[in-house]
């Protein structure tokens, strides 16, 4: 293993973790990577000086071309006051309730399914409150499709294709040796489809060409998968695969973002309600690429997304919910109408309902008839 050390930016990153996350996909090399004081250590498995030179050329790069937005903050719109102590992860596992299987495959197990079924229906009627319309869409996504939303070009580290076999016996039968060996790809077709990475990318497909009679809202519960990168997967609840309960706006500016702020005050109502542990900010997303970091400042300045993070440890806290505006971004592309209205626009709002479960299980601990309410009823 060669090593090399690297300044942080102003000696600091945001929750120092964003900038770190982000560096991991400089190159396959990189075998891990530290926070130590105001420097990262970078560890390699580089094969000789001039390689190591080369990652290191690149990691330098990106932190130069990520500039001002590496020490981007939230910023603290409302703040909650919850249990002072914590539950410890290794409890949370052993319980029983919550499987981890390792590389972000989480599992819910006898009364935490409970917990995820009730959220799910409290969030489901804050949107049938709003007229939605009830939805239900497939895990895969047509590639066409996710390129259509602009996601392969600001977010493509989080990309899980799925590829098929290759409709040939010769090379049928020579998948499973290929398995075996980690040589799987030359008997795999190009992807047609992908998971997807964001819950409402199949709304935006079905009403694509369409013009709707009225500002609308739709809601459904969604798988949602991300690949994080193979060294991200060490923090609790950072998953490859999870369930979000979404609601999507469409209509004029006033109605989505009116629509948008009485669910997140909805969600901060019962964050408070609850006696939870948390806050609810204005944040941006993690874009890695380069070129985008000016949208990080843009999201903050125009608060176009926030987020409902709960706390589940001293200085570690899991994002369960976000609220977002997304402008035209996905009207133009899809061709979305709304009738007597010049200038549609989409919003959403997606809460990680296994992502609730784990932070209730931190903060309130693993015995449910002990908790501070009655959530099993």
């Amino acid at each position: 293993m060669q090593s090399f050390l690297v300044n942080v930016p102003n000696g600091r990153t945001r929750n120092n973790g964003d900038l770190i996350r982000a560096l991991n996909f400089a190159s396959e090399r990189i075998s891990g990577m530290e926070l130590q004081g105001d420097r990262i250590r970078v560890d390699t498995d580089a094969d000789g000086e001039e390689e190591l030179e080369l990652i290191r050329d690149k990691v330098l790069g990106m932190i130069a071309k990520h500039g001002e937005s590496a020490c981007l903050d939230d910023q603290i719109a409302v703040q909650f006051h919850g249990p002072a102590a914590f539950t410890p992860y290794s409890a949370i596992y052993e319980s029983g309730l919550v499987a981890d299987y390792g590389n972000g495959i989480y599992a819910l197990k006898q009364e935490a399914v409970q917990v995820l079924a009730f959220l799910d229906r409290v969030f489901m009627g804050w949107a049938l409150e709003l007229g939605a319309e009830e939805m239900s869409f497939p895990a895969l996504l047509p590639v066409s499709v996710l390129e259509k939303t602009g996601y392969l070009r600001m977010s493509p580290q989080y990309t899980v294709m799925c590829c098929q076999p290759s409709e040939d016996m010769d090379e049928l039968m020579k998948l499973h040796r290929a398995v075996q060996r980690g040589q799987t790809l030359p008997h795999l077709k190009d992807p047609d489809y992908a998971l997807s990475p964001s819950a409402c990318f199949h709304c935006y497909m079905d009403l694509e060409d369409k013009e709707l009679d009225k500002p609308s809202v739709y809601t459904f519960r969604q798988q949602v998968a991300r690949s994080e990168g193979r060294l991200n997967w060490g923090g609790y609840g950072r998953m490859r695969n999870y369930q979000v309960r979404e609601i999507v706006f469409v209509g004029d500016g006033d109605f989505v973002l009116n629509s948008r702020n009485r669910i997140m005050k909805k969600a901060e109502q019962l964050a408070s309600q609850l006696g939870l542990s948390g806050r609810l900010s204005v944040t941006f997303d993690p874009f890695i690429i380069p070129s985008l970091q000016k949208y990080k400042k843009i999201q903050l300045e125009e608060q176009s997304k926030y987020e409902l993070q709960l706390d589940t440890a001293p200085h570690q806290s899991l994002a369960v919910a976000s609220f977002n505006l997304h402008g035209s971004a996905f009207i133009d592309p899809f061709r979305i109408r709304v009738r007597q209205c010049e200038q549609p626009f989409t919003g959403c709002v997606g809460f990680g309902l296994e992502r609730w479960v784990l932070a209730l299980l931190a903060q309130f601990g693993c015995n449910l008839r002990e908790w501070p309410f009655d959530i099993l009823k």
